[in-house]
């Protein structure tokens, strides 16, 4: 989620101060996410454990695909530039 939050956070000369934010920004979220999800686990089976943080690992995954940015595009380099030049 750090990436996640570095990522769409500023571009450019700002960016240092946007993974700043993005460190501020996970610490918030991993305390929220101990409360709330992982905090009412402990003195169950280490099964439950496993089985909730899989299932924050498939949400957030989502969620960053449903509401990230869109993935860059990149232009193939040309195939003749693979070959060894010999």
């Amino acid at each position: 989620m750090g990436a996640y939050f570095a990522a769409t956070s500023w571009r450019g000369p700002e960016f240092p101060l946007g993974v700043i934010l993005a460190l501020g920004a996970t610490l918030l979220l991993g305390i929220v996410l101990e409360f709330v999800a992982c905090g009412i686990l402990y003195g169950r089976d280490h099964l439950d454990h496993v089985l909730a943080t899989s299932a924050l690992i498939l949400f957030s995954r989502r969620g960053a695909a449903d509401l990230g940015p869109a993935g860059l595009a990149l232009p193939l380099p040309p195939a003749d530039g693979c070959r060894s030049r010999s």
